[in-house]
């Protein structure tokens, strides 16, 4: 399968910023489309990483220099068996090199986009794809921070003693309400249950 040109859809912004300059068979219309090109410079970009030299690669895959040059120019296409090789030589995986190609397209992309808008390309990139600021990464570490201490005090609430005694004996934390009979009398700090009285011996005048 050889790479053809086409368009991936969006994905988050590249981290490595590589533009690529137009052939002089390349129209502006053809330039922000993903082609061989994209995918050459991540192949020469991942082999210069390496410190490895494009002939080094060349003969690792069994190719001439010259043939290894138009890969990573463009001019020649890779075929799925090729990119193995080179990606096994590179000892990465072939995806990652998919995707480092489509990071060079998205950049070229976002470059042609802002040269039409009248705009410079890193006020694009960061209207398109915003990232926290160093404040509101404080912010919110701030508040999960405070959030936290709110749940280990809140836990350790929860595992007090009593807590312990109210699962045992079965009476809640604060107590339980006991209504109280009044019968409208006045009520004491502290009832005590006194014995009954004995019952006075009728006198004889009142049986006659």
């Amino acid at each position: 399968m050889r790479v053809s040109s086409f368009f991936l859809g969006r994905h988050h912004c590249c981290s490595r910023f590589v533009r690529l300059e137009r052939g002089p068979g390349v129209s502006r219309r053809m330039a922000p489309m993903f082609g061989d090109e994209h995918l050459g410079r991540a192949v020469a970009l991942r082999r210069e990483f390496r410190r490895m030299t494009q002939l080094a690669l060349a003969r690792a895959i069994g190719v001439n220099k010259t043939t290894m040059n138009g890969y990573e120019t463009g001019s020649r296409g890779m075929d799925t068996p090729i990119l193995e090789k080179i990606s096994s030589a590179l000892e990465c995986q072939a995806i990652e090199i998919w995707e480092d190609g489509f990071k060079i397209f998205r950049y070229n992309y976002l470059c042609e986009q802002a040269e039409r808008m009248g705009v410079n390309v890193k006020d694009l990139i960061d209207r398109l794809y915003p990232q926290a600021s160093i404040v509101e990464v404080r912010k919110a570490y701030d508040a999960a921070d405070e959030k936290l201490w709110e749940l280990i005090s809140s836990l350790a609430s929860f595992l007090k003693p009593d807590r312990e005694y109210e699962s045992q004996g079965g009476v809640p934390r604060w107590g339980v309400v006991v209504p109280l009979k009044t019968n409208g009398k006045r009520e004491r700090a502290v009832r005590f249950r006194k014995g009954k009285k004995k019952s006075r011996p009728k006198s004889r005048s009142s049986e006659d």
